[in-house]
């Protein structure tokens, strides 16, 4: 979607919630000062959630847990049998989000 389409169209079911011109023309000019920039727009949490298609607990839960429960030791053994790497990763993260933020700004 094209940036000034976004923009019309947001301004539009704004209007359509009967939000007021006021408060709509702050929305459009801060999506518009992120779509410049070519950065996403997110509003709020709840907005954040439905663009990487997860739960609003989940996320909370994600955000305020102990990092330690979010990371993954994973030990590959080398060919040669010897010591093993050892590899840390975000594996709930990377596996649970479908985020592409393109997707949202055209």
């Amino acid at each position: 979607m094209e940036k000034e389409q976004y923009l019309d169209r947001l301004r539009e079911e704004m209007q359509k919630q009967n939000i007021e011109e006021s408060q709509i023309k702050k929305c459009v000019e801060y999506a518009q000062k992120l779509l410049y920039q070519n950065l996403p727009v997110i509003f709020d949490l709840q907005h954040f959630c439905l663009l990487i298609g997860m739960d609003k607990n989940l996320v909370l839960s994600i955000i305020f847990a102990n990092q330690r429960h979010l990371y993954k030791t994973l030990k590959v053994p080398k060919k040669s049998g010897r010591l093993s790497r050892i590899i840390h990763t975000n594996f709930y993260f990377k596996v649970h989000t479908k985020m592409d933020f393109n997707t949202y700004i055209g």
